[in-house]
């Protein structure tokens, strides 16, 4: 409390000075003077935003301007100053900051002092005590909160521990852990707890820098603590001015939990106010940013052995499977940690597969519309789960890249692909052989040094190796991705993009890149061929490809009416079940015999 001592101290003695001059009689003017001049040198001293700072200047000039000349129409720039400042506070929905009370206080002083001169003689200076205890209340709060930036200081309920979250002024996972634990012995109701999570602060940061993305997170989080009020949701901690019902996880995380079971739907509403939120831009420094929100819910009972950090678990994979399905806000469920711990012993068993033990290739045929014959065949990577059985590639593509394997399954597929090759040139069978790449491993150096290593070890024709890459891949390439698509164009390597779809920025990237396949995603032609009014959107984007001199392939083709529809929009070729379902890689020369053999008697191979 020593600024409140130096203050007294001051003030008795500009008093003493003041009534010494004056035959020690009692000079209210000049005792208000020492007092406003103390609190005013005290608060300039604080940490302040520049309009705050401007508007405390204004007000002790316009107070010691108002005690010289005597004149209480001036004492109204002390007002106006106050309230300028109120309003700024408002704005920013801080309604409980430092100076917002501060004002509240002086606005309150100013109107009673007014009253008493109403009906006594008092000297009309005592207005200036509003000035001094705007002032002196801002000097106050900072004192409690044990730093002089504002509200940044809690302590937890019913204890005299203080616990700082620096970073924003928020309750902290500490805080909430101990606030939970407690809820959690005492609670007789279910709980439902609340993670959610701002989008879009990397790009800001990066764009912008990282003092605008702060700046907005403190707009954000001022918000959103005027919403998460009430006493349906668990105090989690509080300043000396009001308490906290959410807390700061981490980067752009927080968490708050709902105590009552009947308001059960209370945790949707509040979600949604929150989203709201978070869609309305807001300008800071002139710029106009908005941000994303996205948040799971994990329904928490009494009963339950589950701790803290394990009911945060299952919220942030409520938050992980929400944005894998594209899921604004998703609610856990026990089948996420179900698919979770799967996933898990995949990746510890992948790390210990033997590739040519467990791992199996299958082949799925393109067929040529025109014709009926083979344009080349796709290999399909096959795994020997243990305990599951023979699992498609899409069963553990994730897995293999969490794992890190990517690039030596890559690798190892790619080995096969040129023994197959050779193979298949040696039955005198002109087919060319293909590989799915999971994702962006063949775009670096090493891999295609590789590639060329097998083209030259097992005397193939480059022609004969068919490159496929995810579309969201190919046509998201930096410079460097690029420059090893010119190169395997220079190597006579065929480069076929997959599922390709309608997006509107994959469309205008794609003549940039020099393809000679491309696949139409299988769900683009079922969903197409069942909408008569979007089916020239299809047909723009064949007559484009056609234009680009790449041969168009329809991907899922399993019905003859999907074949007919196929044909209709002159796809070059189709793949899908219509034809063959995938078949072990040990049978590929016997199979493509047969077909042929059908082709040589004019009879149609499916």
């Amino acid at each position: 409390m020593c600024r409140w001592a130096l203050s007294l101290a001051f003030s008795l003695a500009a008093f003493n000075l003041s009534a010494a001059e004056v035959d020690m009689m009692f000079n209210p003017t000049s005792f208000l003077a020492g007092m406003l001049l103390i609190a005013w040198l005290l608060c300039m001293q604080l940490r302040q935003n520049t309009i705050t700072r401007i508007l405390n200047l204004n007000v002790g000039l316009a107070t010691l301007a108002f005690l010289s000349f005597q004149e209480p129409l001036v004492f109204l720039l002390v007002i106006f100053a106050i309230l300028v400042q109120l309003f700024f506070e408002l704005k920013d929905n801080q309604r409980y900051s430092r100076t917002a009370v501060a004002s509240y206080s002086a606005l309150v002083c100013a109107a009673i002092v007014f009253v008493v001169l109403q009906i006594t003689t008092v000297s009309p200076n005592f207005l200036a005590l509003a000035s001094i205890v705007y002032l002196l209340i801002q000097n106050l709060l900072a004192e409690l909160n044990g730093s002089p930036e504002p509200v940044n200081q809690m302590q937890l309920p019913g204890a005299t521990t203080e616990i700082t979250n620096a970073k924003q002024g928020y309750p902290d996972r500490a805080m909430f852990k101990a606030q939970f634990n407690q809820w959690q012995q005492d609670a007789t109701e279910t709980g439902h707890l609340v993670v959610f999570k701002f989008d879009g602060f990397s790009e800001i940061n990066q764009k912008l820098g990282h003092d605008f993305g702060d700046l907005l997170l403190v707009q954000l989080t001022s918000r959103i603590n005027s919403v998460l009020q009430g006493q349906a949701l668990l105090e989690i901690g509080r300043d000396a001015l009001k308490p906290f019902y959410f807390c700061h996880l981490n980067s752009v995380e927080y968490a708050f939990l709902i105590t009552q079971s009947e308001q059960k739907h209370l945790y949707e509403q509040l979600i949604g106010q929150l989203i709201q939120i978070s869609n309305q831009p807001i300008s800071i420094k002139g710029c106009l940013m908005q941000t994303a929100l996205r948040a799971a819910m994990v329904e928490v009972s009494p009963q339950q052995a589950l701790s803290f950090e394990e009911q945060l678990k299952c919220a942030y994979l409520a938050l992980d499977v929400g944005l894998k399905k594209n899921e604004v806000v998703s609610k856990y469920t026990p089948a996420m940690s179900e698919l979770r711990n799967e996933q898990l012993d995949k990746i510890s068993l992948l790390d210990q597969v033997d590739y040519e033990k467990d791992f199996e290739l299958y082949f799925h045929p393109v067929v040529n519309l025109k014709t009926n014959e083979i344009i080349f065949i796709e290999l399909l990577l096959r795994w020997n789960h243990p305990t599951k059985g023979l699992l498609d590639a899409s069963a553990f593509v994730n897995e293999i890249k969490i794992a890190g394997l990517s690039y030596s399954v890559t690798k190892w597929v790619l080995e096969k692909a040129a023994e197959i090759a050779l193979m298949l040139k040696v039955a005198d069978f002109k087919v060319p052989v293909s590989i799915n790449l999971f994702g962006s491993e063949l775009f670096n150096d090493e891999m295609i040094e590789h590639l060329t290593h097998l083209i030259a070890e097992h005397q193939l024709n480059p022609k004969y190796l068919i490159i496929e890459c995810p579309a969201n891949v190919l046509l998201n390439l930096e410079d460097k991705g690029a420059a090893i698509l010119k190169r395997l164009k220079a190597m006579d390597v065929p480069v076929c993009l997959d599922d390709l779809g309608v997006s509107p920025l994959l469309l205008t990237q794609l003549p940039k890149l020099t393809l000679q396949y491309v696949k139409l995603d299988d769900g683009l032609i079922t969903e197409l061929s069942q909408n008569s009014n979007t089916r020239n959107l299809l047909r723009g984007i064949i007559n484009m490809c056609s234009n680009l001199e790449s041969k168009v392939i329809a991907e899922g083709v399993a019905s003859s009416a999907l074949l007919e529809f196929v044909e209709g929009l002159q796809c070059d070729a189709a793949q899908g079940y219509l034809f063959t379902r995938p078949l072990s890689i040990v049978g590929v020369t016997a199979w493509l015999a047969q077909w042929q053999q059908k082709l040589d008697h004019q009879q149609r191979p499916y």
